[in-house]
């Protein structure tokens, strides 16, 4: 099962010439601003979980052709979360260490499918002891899709900004260097 990431690729103008003026820009803008902001947004779908996990993200530019921003869980939690980031199918649990599980009758989860947050999950009722449970399963939080979704037109913004500031840039230079 992999894990989920989430990724943001900037395609820049095919003119290898335009590319080398703003790649630096572009790269700046996914450094200072996306990656700390999608990492944020990661880190909130797992604010109240005892087992930390942690989000990387890593920047790759291919000269020439884009710059691309994975974001990806790490860390002792990396497969809790890619588990309850996809969901499981109804599945049988049965005792590993002793010869009974031992847990309550009640649960409430910490996460929800789409929702991008995180509480302590609850547990009530009786304590039920059996030999065997037949786990109904549950639906999958697709959290790297939903910040995906979410997040897309604040990438455009961040990249069209860090164009445009660019742009202002050069030609103040300009005007200075030609004496305007």
């Amino acid at each position: 099962m992999g894990r989920p990431t989430i990724t943001f690729t900037a395609i820049v103008p095919k003119n290898k010439f335009l590319f080398a003026l703003f790649e630096g820009a572009i790269r700046n803008a996914m450094e200072t601003r996306v990656r700390p902001e999608l990492r944020s947004h990661f880190y909130k779908t797992v604010e109240g979980w005892n087992t930390k996990v942690y989000f990387r993200g890593t920047i790759r530019a291919v000269r020439g052709e884009y710059i691309r921003l994975l974001v990806k869980p790490y860390g002792k939690g990396k497969d809790i979360y890619a588990l309850v980031a996809r969901g499981a199918r109804r599945h049988p649990i049965t005792p590993r260490r002793s010869e009974y599980l031992r847990f309550q009758e009640g649960y409430i989860s910490a996460t929800e499918p789409r929702w991008i947050g995180s509480r302590r999950k609850q547990r009530f009722g009786e304590t039920i002891q059996t030999k065997f449970v037949d786990h109904p399963g549950f639906d999958g939080r697709y959290w790297d899709e939903e910040i995906s979704i979410r997040y897309e037109k604040r990438f455009h913004y961040h990249m069209r900004n860090a164009t445009f500031e660019y742009i202002k840039k050069q030609a103040s230079e300009l005007k200075e260097s030609i004496g305007l």
